[in-house]
């Protein structure tokens, strides 16, 4: 995801040194100083967008290093607050929370890991926001630097999956005990899926939900679904960082910082039963590696119907459309 925050060192206004965190709302956007960017460096923004450069990567080899550590810590405080929710509504008999209040905290675990990885990384968080970043804007991400913010929100995922599996393993397994479930087995994809995404969500198959089965969502409106909820979360990324939406909703980060996690907990909640809602391949494929790890075999990696690879390739499609949609059409209005 997107920071909402400052690079590690102020950036200076180019006529005064005055911090841009410090300038009135009034005057961000003025003009395209050393803290923001233009797509094509022009200041006419009927012909290109000036975004605050809040995505930045860092420029030294040290600076790197730390915002590597940011995006995984970050990306790890959301699994964290992702996975442990749906846990807590599969494997406990106290786990009454509706499919509303799980994606409510999915998004309040986004805004969590955006402050706090974005004075360091630019909290991006999620694989398809760094690749849309570095197709839209390479001037904030080159590509060289690409896998290295890719390898650190796997390595987020993994640890944050590990996390809540160690603090959770004994329900987990209890929850399996008593509801008869083998793992390995198709029907275990309902206790992997606190950990990982499945096409329709595990808890739609019920009698609850109109009797849905595995063929009521087809990989063609699964991979549909991720890029679309991925494009839309881009989008919004991008119009947050939009210097004259800046004007309006000043630079305050916890302002920036809830308006992304409220998209996500917006497309999770439209989107959840069809795909389980991930939208983040990072937050699928760490956890996903936890539960392969934890013994439950062909239902974690291929799955159940051998569609991981739409969690992982869909958002890296609908990120850059996203993106792309705001920066060449939106922004243009």
């Amino acid at each position: 995801m997107a920071t909402l925050s400052e690079p590690v060192v102020p950036v200076q206004d180019v006529e005064g040194g005055t911090p841009l965190s410090a300038r009135a709302p009034s005057e961000i956007g003025s003009d395209t100083t050393s803290g923001e960017r233009s797509l094509k460096g022009e200041d006419d923004p009927s012909r290109s967008v000036a975004y605050l450069d809040a995505l930045a990567a860092p420029s030294s080899a040290k600076q790197l290093a730390w915002a590597a550590l940011a995006e995984m810590v970050g990306t790890a405080f959301l699994v964290i607050f992702t996975t442990g929710a749906v846990v807590n509504a599969t494997a406990t008999a106290a786990g009454t929370s509706s499919l509303t209040e799980i994606n409510l905290l999915s998004g309040l675990g986004l805004v969590l890991g955006i402050l706090l990885a974005g004075p360091r990384s630019g909290a991006h968080l999620n694989p398809a926001i760094s690749l849309a970043v570095a197709i839209n804007r390479p001037t904030s991400l080159p590509w060289f630097k690409l896998p290295i913010y890719w390898a650190a929100q796997l390595a987020g995922g993994l640890a944050g999956g590990g996390l809540v599996y160690g603090a959770w393993q004994v329900p987990i397994r209890t929850f399996e005990r008593v509801q008869g479930i083998v793992r390995g087995t198709d029907a275990s994809a309902i206790s992997a899926g606190s950990f990982t995404c499945y096409f329709p969500a595990p808890g739609a198959i019920s009698p609850n939900t109109n009797q849905w089965v595995n063929e009521t969502v087809s990989h063609v409106m699964a991979f549909l679904c991720e890029a679309i909820g991925t494009a839309i979360l881009a989008c919004v990324v991008a119009g947050v960082l939009d210097r004259r939406v800046a004007k309006h909703i000043d630079k305050e980060s916890v302002i920036r910082a809830l308006v992304i996690g409220l998209t996500l907990f917006m497309v999770e909640t439209l989107l959840g039963p069809l795909t389980t809602g991930c939208f983040n391949p990072a937050r699928d494929f760490g956890p996903r590696l936890v539960t392969l790890f934890a013994g439950w075999g062909r239902v974690a990696i291929p799955g159940p119907r051998t569609g991981f690879w739409i969690y992982i390739v869909a958002p890296l499609v609908g990120g850059p459309i996203g993106m792309a949609f705001y920066d060449h059409i939106l922004s243009r209005m």
